[in-house]
């Protein structure tokens, strides 16, 4: 198993589930159990990714999954997925130990890393921009030749983020930062 394979079961497997306005576990349980269970969530300090839905095809060969994109900062961002030019550098994996990579994605472009480890083009112009409180939603199939066993998945991903200044627009300037989401305990709804 490549170590980019280990590195999505790793993050997605531990991705740790944020109960806002609690200081200790102890709260952050009891608020838990308090109120209506959320839909599995990542938020750093700009985007927050929310699982909208997760199911899987008649046939047990496909899984959709559609995540909500939200800019909550208070800058216009801009987002692309990371790919190595075949793929996006993503994965689900299933509580049977299985992993599956998307075989097809929708709602934010991908840019591959260069020989160097740096996103080509680094324009600004080649990724989502998502203005201040804006939303996106981006839908992954993942395709398997055998019948997918699991019913609770963990999802990761490699993003890249386009920083440009308001006086950098117009010479196209700007610098990316690489970041992962991960979300954990999807589960699939019985048919």
């Amino acid at each position: 198993m490549s170590l980019h394979r280990n590195a999505i079961l790793a993050a997605a497997m531990f991705a740790i589930p944020i109960h806002l306005n609690a200081d200790t576990p102890q709260q952050a349980a009891e608020s838990a159990n308090q109120r209506p269970t959320l839909a599995p969530f990542f938020q750093n300090s700009f985007l927050r990714v929310t699982c909208q839905s997760i199911n899987e095809s008649k046939s047990k060969k496909r899984i959709n999954l559609v995540l909500q994109f939200e800019n909550i900062s208070k800058n216009d961002i801009y987002l692309a997925l990371k790919s190595d030019g075949k793929n996006v550098k993503s994965g689900l994996a299933d509580d049977a130990g299985n992993i599956l990579f998307p075989s097809s994605w929708n709602g934010l472009p991908w840019v591959f890393e260069n020989s160097f480890g740096n996103p080509h083009p680094r324009v600004f112009k080649d990724y989502t921009l998502l203005t201040i409180a804006a939303k996106t939603t981006v839908i992954y199939s993942y395709d398997s030749k055998e019948d997918i066993e699991g019913s609770v998945f963990s999802f990761s991903a490699e993003i890249y983020r386009y920083i440009i200044e308001k006086s950098d627009e117009k010479e196209n300037k700007g610098k990316y930062e690489q970041f992962s989401i991960g979300l954990a305990d999807l589960k699939l709804k019985p048919q």
